[in-house]
């Protein structure tokens, strides 16, 4: 059987579709399965890369999904525009098997990205706008009823139900496994000793809110004297967090240690004494899920897709509450009994990688 797979990510490269076809592809492959990969990038011996500054590159991107997928059982596209558009173009004109993994509304984050809204998620779903807008979710939507759909999570599903798309199926993601040092180990190599250690992880963009996290730790740092926070990312909004970091005069307790790849990422976690997530949109965090494969508590925002993996298995606050973020802090530094029931859950309960390779095959060779 062959598939190709359309992606706008691929590893090495750091984000979700590479994270999440780092596991996919060798599970393919093992069982037997020809896979071309179509991304963007600097070319490369091991797939075909469109460089993303090319003029039409996304004709260019569709041409070689074309040529590879002639003689494929499927195309598999990762998002539902960068690759997802150029790909079920290809599919349609060989009418080909399209499926597409749906992991976020391309609409609502380019119009936020881009600067056309400043609605949260939820408001977005359910107003009209201008043409900008309105052409981004045409597209989207042209693209989603051309394919098979796949998502991550219940949330997720329920906003595609929404948009009319009701046959959709659920694979949730999952962290891969890793061999880490212990914990002590990985405290001492990164000082983290004398410390509670408060981890942010993620690209700081104005809606995950990392300025706040660092007004919230100024005023936490009279509760917790030995409080360090740690940023591990970079974004748009990064000089504007360290900005902050000096107008409340705790430089010295913020580390903004950059983007890492995802072994170090998984080892900050695995030192930490707590992730704090205080996004305004997360469809099934990739974060979270491998926080808690580490035994790092969580606390992340009330949105989204976020309560269904964390209740039970971590807490929960208000998006951009700081004053609710810091109560549910202190409930963790003070108590290390409901730190150990917490990771313990969020152990038990992590989806199975068994499970995982058994709904996407099941879903992919059809």
């Amino acid at each position: 059987m062959k598939i190709t797979i359309a992606t706008g990510i691929y590893p090495p490269e750091i984000g979700g579709p590479a994270t999440y076809l780092r596991e996919l592809v060798p599970v393919l492959k093992k069982k037997g399965w020809k896979v071309d990969i179509i991304t963007y990038g600097e070319p490369r011996k091991d797939v075909i890369a469109i460089p993303r500054e090319a003029m039409f590159r996304w004709w260019k991107f569709y041409r070689a999904v074309l040529n590879s997928a002639r003689d494929s059982d499927l195309i598999f596209a990762t998002d539902t525009v960068s690759s997802g558009f150029p790909a079920s173009k290809a599919a349609r004109k060989l009418k080909k098997r399209f499926v597409l993994r749906f992991v976020g509304d391309f609409a609502w984050e380019t119009s936020r990205t881009e600067g056309l809204t400043d609605d949260p998620f939820m408001e977005f779903q359910k107003k009209k706008y201008g043409f900008q807008i309105e052409m981004l979710r045409r597209l989207q939507r042209k693209v989603l009823s051309r394919a098979e759909i796949i998502t991550v999570s219940a949330f997720l599903k329920s906003v595609l139900s929404k948009w009319g798309f009701k046959d959709v199926g659920i694979v949730p993601n999952i962290a891969a496994p890793l061999k880490l040092p212990g914990r002590n180990e990985l405290r001492r190599k990164f000082n983290f000793d004398k410390s509670f250690v408060i981890l942010n992880v993620g690209r700081v963009t104005a809606y995950k809110g990392v300025d706040k996290i660092i007004r919230m730790c100024a005023k936490l740092r009279k509760d917790i004297p030995d409080l360090l926070l740690v940023v591990v990312g970079d974004g748009p909004a990064l000089e504007e967090a360290r900005k902050v970091a000096n107008e409340e005069v705790i430089s010295h307790l913020v580390r903004f240690v950059g983007r890492q790849d995802d072994m170090e990422t998984r080892k900050f976690m695995k030192a930490a004494d707590v992730l704090v997530l205080n996004s305004e949109y997360e469809g099934m965090s990739h974060t979270l899920l491998e926080a808690m494969s580490v035994e790092c508590p969580v606390v992340a925002s009330d949105v989204c897709g976020n309560p269904e993996l964390v209740k039970n298995k971590g807490l929960l606050f208000e998006y951009n509450n700081m004053d609710e973020l810091k109560e549910q802090i202190l409930k963790l530094y003070g108590d290390e009994k409901l730190r150990k029931k917490l990771v313990t859950k969020a152990l038990k309960d992590l989806p199975k990688r068994e499970d995982w390779e058994k709904k996407t095959l099941a879903v992919l060779g059809k």
